[in-house]
């Protein structure tokens, strides 16, 4: 999605991943990810990312989108506490250690 490296900001890369993930706009949202977290899409954000993923994708972007993928996943086990969360230990995995702040946030008590 960003290969070319455009956009190359934060916002620009958000609108585009709101445009092609067909999310509401984010324009006013402080917590991305979390606010555009949905438990029944969680398996589309994971397969979204796994092929549109490249290194030019903002730190910040990174962030976020971890930060979707993990709320939505903890909105599936509100619901399910025993769903199998299928495809997130690969998610993080494929993060190849990008996001591991974010990721430790989320582990924190």
């Amino acid at each position: 999605m960003f290969a070319d490296g455009r956009p190359t900001d934060f916002e620009g890369q958000i609108r585009s991943i709101d445009g092609a993930l067909g999310l509401s706009d984010s324009s006013d949202m402080q917590d991305w990810g979390v606010e555009q977290s949905d438990a029944n899409r969680l398996a589309e954000f994971i397969w979204f990312f796994k092929q549109e993923d490249s290194p030019g994708w903002h730190e910040w972007v990174i962030y976020e989108y971890v930060d979707l993928v993990l709320q939505s996943a903890n909105d599936v086990l509100d619901d399910h506490p025993d769903a199998p969360l299928n495809g997130v230990r690969d998610f993080l995995a494929g993060l190849n250690g990008r996001g591991d702040q974010r990721i430790r946030y989320w582990l924190s008590p």
